[in-house]
């Protein structure tokens, strides 16, 4: 289980960690997860919600958040290039949550700054995973 806190909300949501994983913040190099967007969008004020649904409805949406820096109520939206098989230059968008622990096996591993997708596909699979854990949680 994860539990992701951002500014003075904190949801929880079933997690795994993704050996194969490997995003990464270009701007920082800090290992980046994978969020499903309905479940975090409770701790989004609207108009980063908007963001982030205008984002991922219209990759164009790149260019307004590049242009205004969107740091909006203290989130502050990070652009993460990414390669898949069938997407050689993608791009998500994410932003950073005040604090992540993933709980496995009696044993929590947390980070505090550490940056997120909040994303409305579905990678996450049939077994009901909410969350996919960069395999670098693991030395926290």
């Amino acid at each position: 289980r994860a539990r992701i806190r951002i500014r003075d909300r904190t949801v929880c949501a079933k997690a795994f960690v993704d050996t194969g994983n490997s995003l990464c913040d270009p701007g920082t190099g800090r290992a980046v997860h994978l969020v499903r967007y309905q479940l975090l969008k409770p701790c989004l004020d609207p108009e980063a919600g908007r963001i982030i649904e205008q984002f991922y409805g219209n990759i164009s949406g790149m260019k307004k958040i590049r242009r205004e820096q969107a740091d909006i109520s203290g989130i502050g939206f990070r652009i993460i290039p990414y390669h898949a098989i069938g997407t050689e230059k993608g791009v998500l968008l994410g932003i950073t949550a005040d604090k992540l622990v993933f709980s496995d096996q009696g044993r929590k591993y947390i980070e505090e700054g550490c940056v997120i997708v909040p994303y409305p596909g579905d990678p996450f699979g049939e077994q009901g995973y909410e969350v996919i854990l960069h395999p670098d949680i693991l030395r926290k």
